[in-house]
């Protein structure tokens, strides 16, 4: 298959797979306790991930205390807290309110790490383009007059967090160098995660007994955890390798069109105008902190259409 075609196939599955996973939270959620529902995504998708990189012959035994140290830190941040409060707080918003609150992230990511990092510093584009996804993430919760405002309120700021902790695992990681590749790293990750969450949902007394396994909640689990996430990550990981990381970053700004769209087609959820304009708003910022990667990206892509 010729290269561009492959990369274009693994940016739609990897787009397609990232915003429906969104839907099946949200349709799970009613059915399934939320951190319980969190850790069997990753923990069912670690089943897979591990023996996937086993048998691609990748070194997967971590080596170094620094391996250890990055599966700590990317399944206690990136896997970990990161989903505790996407899924707790996708009981309170829509599936396409999440996505787009989420695509907050890189943004944030380029935020902390010119304070953590001498050589990130952020230019003036740079500061607006932060400063943009802010107001953004100010927009799309921008509160309507309901008696479920408060409620709504309070989804959206763990929607927020889950951002925060996505950003603040990824500059964390860029201070270490390990010895695995980025998909072993990933696949140790899940496990670490998906445990650390089954603990903290049996500690916090989440009525796991009482789930109710309906076939939507099982169809959740099994989307999530068998086709969302190891597929997601494995078309992630080729794609990074084959474009780098720009163009993968655009991921986080299309999938949430498609939750969008399957969240209006399976769960008749509406897509607000604030919603809308939020994501616009967040785009933008984006585009402003990547303007000259995105330039060079473009450049690239018209002499190879010419």
């Amino acid at each position: 298959m010729d290269s561009r075609h492959r990369n274009t196939g693994l940016f739609l599955a990897a787009a397609t797979l990232t915003g429906g996973m969104y839907v099946a939270n949200r349709a799970g959620l009613p059915h399934l306790p939320p951190v319980f529902f969190a850790s069997l995504r990753f923990l069912v998708a670690a089943t897979l991930l591990l023996p996937y990189v086993a048998l691609r012959s990748e070194p997967l035994r971590p080596q170094t205390r620094t391996d250890y140290l990055t599966i700590l830190v990317s399944g206690g941040l990136v896997v970990g807290a990161a989903n505790v409060f996407l899924f707790v707080g996708q009981q309170y918003t829509t599936s396409a309110t999440a996505a787009v609150l989420i695509s907050l992230s890189p943004i944030l990511a380029v935020g902390f790490a010119a304070v953590a990092l001498p050589s990130a510093r952020l230019t003036r584009r740079g500061v607006t383009g932060v400063a943009l996804g802010l107001v953004g993430v100010a927009i799309v919760a921008n509160p309507e007059p309901s008696s479920r405002f408060s409620v709504t309120m309070v989804g959206i700021g763990l929607l927020f967090l889950s951002a925060v902790s996505l950003a603040v695992g990824g500059v964390a990681l860029r201070y270490v160098e390990d010895s695995l590749s980025p998909l072993a790293m990933t696949a140790w990750a899940t496990l670490v995660g998906g445990a650390a969450m089954l603990v903290l949902s049996l500690a916090r007394g989440e009525p796991v007994q009482t789930a109710s396994w309906t076939t939507v909640a099982v169809l959740a689990v099994v989307y999530n955890g068998v086709v969302a996430t190891p597929v997601g990550y494995v078309a992630y990981f080729s794609l990074l390798e084959a474009v780098g990381p720009i163009r993968v970053n655009l991921l986080t700004y299309v999938s949430p069109l498609v939750t969008a769209l399957f969240g209006w087609l399976l769960l008749d959820e509406r897509l607000s105008v604030l919603t809308l304009v939020g994501f616009g708003v967040i785009a933008t910022g984006f585009v402003l902190i990547e303007y000259r990667s995105l330039s060079q990206e473009v450049a690239r892509l018209r002499r190879a259409l010419s």
